[in-house]
């Protein structure tokens, strides 16, 4: 989870703890200079709140940065993120009032997060499962029938089930008739 993903899942968890948000990305101004930015601003019934949110953990830089930026907005300071870099930055945060608030449960993700993820995933399965594959002609049979009880025919009841039992770790049968017809295709290749 990143940036704008983080700042719209604490903005969604201030706002169902009651915090009204009065705006976002607020720039900090001393003097007429801008010279920081607060990530929320909050208008709870006792007063401002600037909030830091981290799409990471929290390390003892944000919760500096969004105590200075806070008492520079005359505002309350709070942190956000998905838990402490150390034990450290929670000392600190106590120790100046910053107040927190950790999601390090919840897994949340933008678009492309999640599609990166997911590919990862999908590539890391399919890798295991065509590396699982043994070349067989049993497999070229099934692909040809697309029936288990007319393999069972075909070849014996016991010789086809071991022949479905280890093209099953693919999942469903679509998945078994797919790595049926992969092992076949790499027993036809080896055969020449």
């Amino acid at each position: 989870m990143r940036g704008s993903a983080s700042e719209r899942l604490a903005e969604e968890l201030l706002k169902a703890l009651g915090f009204k948000v009065a705006g976002r990305r607020v720039p900090v101004e001393l003097e007429g200079r801008e010279v920081a930015e607060v990530d929320l601003l909050l208008e709870p019934p006792e007063g401002k709140v600037a909030v830091e949110v981290k799409a990471g953990k929290v390390d003892v830089s944000a919760v500096r940065q969004a105590y200075a930026n806070a008492k520079a907005l005359g505002a309350e300071p709070m942190v956000v993120g998905s838990g402490w870099a150390n034990e450290e930055a929670r000392l600190l945060a106590e120790k100046l009032g910053v107040r927190y608030l950790m999601f390090q449960d919840l897994l949340v993700a933008d678009r492309e997060e999640l599609y990166a993820t997911v590919r990862t995933a999908v590539t890391d399965a399919l890798v295991k499962l065509i590396l699982s594959i043994e070349p067989s002609e049993e497999a070229c049979l099934l692909w040809e029938l697309k029936d288990p009880k007319e393999l069972e025919r075909k070849i014996g009841k016991e010789k086809a089930k071991e022949i479905v039992r280890s093209l099953g770790r693919a999942g469903s049968w679509d998945a078994v008739l797919a790595a049926a017809k992969l092992s076949c295709m790499i027993w036809k290749i080896a055969k020449g």
